[in-house]
């Protein structure tokens, strides 16, 4: 099936003008989005708490969790970003493709626009 990889924008809310772009694996198998701490850091989003997360081989780590504004194409969401370390690659979780109501079409590996359900 292979990996599908696509660049979002990442700022602090949809009127402000400072932002980042962000290349992520989009990844079916988060539930969350991960990015790197240094750019939330950077556009000054703050960590809410701290979770405890566990990764696909059943290890516990723990990770700052916050807000922020994702965009794709002309979609833009306020979504959960978890705050990664410099060994974590920037991840696209379920939860954000939801928010801004896309999903992977795996033959071509791009996000597509989905209709919303009730």
């Amino acid at each position: 099936m292979g990996y599908t990889n696509v660049e979002i924008t990442v700022c602090k809310g949809p009127d402000t003008a400072e932002y980042r772009k962000v290349e992520c694996m989009v990844d079916t198998g988060a539930v969350h989005t991960l990015l790197p701490r240094e750019v939330l850091s950077s556009l000054v989003i703050e960590p809410l708490r701290t979770e405890t997360f566990v990764l696909a081989d059943g290890k516990p780590i723990q990770r700052p969790v916050g807000r922020a504004f994702v965009e794709f194409g002309d979609r833009g969401e306020y979504t959960r970003v978890i705050f990664g370390e410099p060994a974590d690659g920037a991840l696209l979780g379920v939860l954000t493709l939801e928010e801004l109501l896309l999903a992977v079409d795996p033959l071509n590996r791009q996000l597509v626009p989905i209709q919303p359900r009730l």
